[in-house]
């Protein structure tokens, strides 16, 4: 698929390499958390929150389609039924076939958890239909879900979409910047790591935030990546959040609510972009949260073509 692209619209003087290690995201001996900046933590890390329970072992494949849902009561025409069960995206979860507390088929723990926080299926928020995926943060942590089946094509270039809410109020930083991911991808990279790439945000002390990319190497080099200014603010409304990766051209973007957000990996420091083998969301939060975030996700799906937000 040809990628349109318009020039970059990004224009600030932001080093998110030393922003975030100074902030304590690329630093063990800055935070509690024995992974730093969360690609390092150990597989088996101690989680002291979430969920153990595991689906079944879907298959996204090259192709077929993995959906979970279904039409919902309100049928195709309401746009607030799940729509992920006639959807034929190549995965689609909806999270209305889970329990409360577990993780729907095909999904489980990503297996580096640490730190506080819980993560399962919860039927108190929904975009679509009466289920979703709810993350509580904690003062800070990680705790994410991915796709157990076979990510085929997809692991070398795929479209994202999910929908995304952020309870307000939000934490704020008292000092400094905290640095919160949502959207998360693991692969191999350069001198043998096994890269952790992110979409995430960066907030600062006056309640305004940025959308970033960002890698997190497990070799103990340093983390890198590109972010926009601090002109957003949570809404505690559900936002649309897509996504696209193409690791032979190393192009990503990223558009929240149809818009495009102006960061381009690859910008100032090679992108990286891994052939990922995990693909998941979920939350995590690098310095003091307080009460933490919570944050939710509905309607989580991948194909090889853009997926939009009516979908």
């Amino acid at each position: 698929m040809q990628i349109a692209r318009g020039p970059s619209r990004f224009s600030g003087t932001f080093t998110v390499a030393l922003l975030l290690t100074t902030a304590g995201c690329g630093d063990s001996s800055s935070s509690d958390d024995p992974g730093a900046g969360g690609a390092g933590a150990a597989a088996g890390a101690p989680s002291t929150g979430g969920t153990s329970h595991e689906g079944g072992n879907a298959q996204a494949g090259g192709g077929g389609s993995t959906s979970s849902g279904t039409a919902g009561a309100g049928g195709a025409g309401d746009p607030n039924a799940p729509k992920c069960g006639n959807a034929g995206f190549a995965i689609c979860e909806s999270f209305e076939a889970a329990d409360d507390g577990a993780f729907p088929a095909g999904w489980g723990a990503r297996g580096d958890e640490w730190g506080e926080g819980t993560i399962g299926v919860t039927s108190d928020d929904a975009k679509r239909g009466g289920k979703s995926l709810k993350v509580d943060g904690g003062h800070n942590g990680q705790h994410f879900m991915d796709f157990k089946g076979d990510l085929g094509a997809l692991a070398s270039h795929h479209y994202g979409r999910v929908f995304m809410k952020v309870a307000v109020p939000a934490p704020w930083p008292a000092g400094g910047v905290l640095h919160a991911d949502f959207i998360e991808g693991l692969g191999p990279g350069p001198g043998g790591s096994h890269h952790n790439v992110r979409w995430g945000v960066v907030e600062n002390t006056e309640m305004a935030y940025q959308w970033i990319y960002n890698v997190q190497p497990s070799n103990g080099d340093p983390e890198f990546g590109e972010g926009t200014q601090y002109v957003y603010s949570w809404s505690g409304q559900w936002q649309c959040i897509e996504w696209f990766y193409d690791e032979p051209s190393q192009q990503g973007m990223l558009w929240i609510d149809g818009q495009e957000i102006p960061i381009t990996p690859g910008q100032n420091h090679e992108a990286e972009i891994p052939v990922f083998d995990s693909l998941g969301v979920g939350m995590a939060n690098y310095q003091e949260a307080g009460d933490g975030f919570t944050v939710w996700f509905d309607e989580l799906a991948y194909d090889a073509e853009r997926i939009g937000c009516d979908n």
